[in-house]
């Protein structure tokens, strides 16, 4: 998970956007709005990890150029 981001979470939360879109209730979602949650805090957490990757990568090219 750390390495990479998790294709399964984003196709869901995708999937459930989409449904929401279209006007689908709670019910029609199949999922729990504990289940949606669990996800989003998934998504934010490796998405975190990716910015933190991105960042670090700029800080570490700064310090190459500066030396």
């Amino acid at each position: 998970m750390v390495l990479h981001m998790e294709p399964r979470v984003n196709a869901k939360l995708l999937d459930m956007g989409d449904k929401a879109e279209k006007g689908m209730g709670a019910t029609e979602l199949g999922a729990s709005e504990k289940e949606i949650r669990e996800l989003s805090m998934r998504w934010k957490g490796m998405n975190f990890v990716r910015a933190a990757m991105v960042g670090a990568g700029a800080l570490v090219s700064a310090v190459a150029m500066l030396a």
